[in-house]
C-alpha cells in the first residue's frame, strides 16, 4: 500500500484485516479487506513508497497492490484485474489565473513539468524527452512548489490531485 489519497491512506506501519483508526485506510484497503473476506485469506498490509512497492511487486515480494497503471513493463511481473473498479483521468494543475498558460499538449514544451516517479500518465507524455520533467516521490511536495511558483504546473490523476489540493489548502490558488 502506499498513500494516493483517497484511494489509500498509510498509517503507522503493517496493519491485518479490517482497519482501525489511524490505521491503513481508503477505497482500496476497503475492497482489499472484502475481496480478503469474501475468498477467505488473511490479508497483511505492508505500507510502502510507491517505487518500492513496484519494486517488491517484480521481485514477487508481494501479492497484490491496486491502483496501478498497466504498462508493458509492469505487465511482465503482474497480473492486471479484467475489469478495474475505477478509472482515473489525467489532469495538469496550474496556479488560478493562469489557465491558458496550458490549453493544449504543445503548451506543455514552454513549463516546467512536476511528475511523480515511476508513475504512468499516457503513453505520449511518458516517453516525450522533449517535455522538462522534475521528478517528485509524491504529489505533496508539487502541489506547494506550483504554488510557490517554483514549478508551472503538475500531472496527476484529477481525483488524486484535486483531493491533494484541497486536503493542503489550496482549493482557491490551484486548479
Amino acid at each position: 500500500l502506499y498513500n494516493w489519497p483517497p484511494f489509500s491512506f498509510v498509517g503507522e506501519g503493517p496493519s491485518r484485516g479490517i482497519n482501525v483508526e489511524g490505521a491503513n485506510r481508503g477505497i482500496d484497503v476497503d475492497l482489499a479487506n472484502e475481496i480478503s473476506i469474501r475468498v477467505g485469506i488473511d490479508l497483511t498490509i505492508h505500507p510502502c513508497p510507491f517505487e518500492r512497492c513496484l519494486l517488491e511487486m517484480e521481485l514477487g515480494r508481494l501479492d497484490l497492490m491496486s491502483g496501478i497503471a498497466l504498462t508493458p513493463k509492469r505487465a511482465k511481473y503482474m497480473d492486471y484485474a479484467l475489469s478495474p473498479y475505477a478509472e482515473v483521468s489525467t489532469a495538469f494543475f496550474v496556479r488560478r489565473g493562469e489557465e491558458t498558460r496550458l490549453l493544449r499538449y504543445e503548451d506543455l514544451y514552454n513549463l516546467q513539468i512536476g511528475v511523480v516517479s515511476e508513475a504512468h500518465y499516457f503513453d505520449r507524455f511518458d516517453i516525450d524527452s522533449k517535455l522538462d520533467k522534475t521528478v517528485f516521490h509524491s504529489e505533496k511536495l508539487m502541489i506547494k512548489l506550483l504554488h510557490l511558483g517554483r514549478i508551472d504546473t503538475f500531472v496527476s490523476h484529477g481525483v488524486t490531485g484535486a483531493y491533494e489540493i484541497l486536503n493542503q489548502g489550496f482549493k482557491a490558488a490551484l486548479v
